[in-house]
């Protein structure tokens, strides 16, 4: 995620808080105040990513842009040019077909792309010194979240990419990673508590020394 900083006239990359010793997480106390909140707000966004979903038609005129059906239009209008107005009609009405085709194609995808994401949906998150219920996309980097079987949805979706600061649970992550066996995961008390959080750790990436 970039941000345009209005002093220096340049996009830079926001900087979340995934460097910070063990001991800072584990000491960590959530958001007090409204200022704070509204900070972070304000630097962060909301924990939601809304993908457009075009129409048909601005698909459609999309791919009739595509250099590929451009040059197919310049042989029709060549080949109607020479005598052979049947083919080059018949290769014309194939060819709006086809684009027809692939439009329909990537509206599917894109509206599995959009169920994937899932709805907002009600979190317990410690701010102001209590736990308070408030919808998923309003969290924010450094909150604390309560993360509790659904028993009406077992299939429910983590909210946001978390770090087990306490207890055990069973995630499936299919959806990333392609294994089909759930994952467990520990919390980090056990961890040193000067050691920082790294997401290019070897052991946890898999790269070879």
């Amino acid at each position: 995620v970039m941000h345009w900083t209005g002093d220096e006239k340049k996009f830079s990359k926001v900087q979340y808080p995934v460097t910070e010793s063990m001991q800072t997480y584990l000491q960590a106390k959530g958001y007090s105040g409204e200022q704070a909140i509204t900070d972070a707000t304000e630097r962060w966004g909301p924990n939601s990513f809304e993908i457009p979903l075009p129409t048909f038609g601005e698909l459609y005129r999309e791919q009739c842009r595509q250099p590929f059906f451009v040059f197919q239009m310049l042989c029709v209008c060549l080949w109607s040019m020479d005598e052979y107005w049947y083919y080059s009609l018949f290769t014309f009405f194939m060819l709006l077909v086809f684009e027809g085709t692939v439009v329909f194609s990537r509206t599917r995808n894109i509206k599995m792309l959009r169920e994937m994401m899932g709805e907002p949906t009600a979190v317990r998150v410690y701010r102001n010194s209590q736990w308070v219920t408030m919808s998923s996309d309003q969290l924010l980097p450094g909150d604390l979240l309560s993360v509790t079987r659904n028993k009406f949805n077992p299939d429910a979706v983590v909210p946001a990419d978390l770090l087990l600061l306490n207890g055990k649970l069973v995630t499936n992550e299919a959806i990333l990673t392609g294994e089909a066996t759930p994952q467990q995961k520990t919390a980090i008390p056990d961890r040193e508590p000067h050691e920082h959080l790294s997401l290019k750790r070897r052991e946890d990436t898999g790269d070879r020394k």
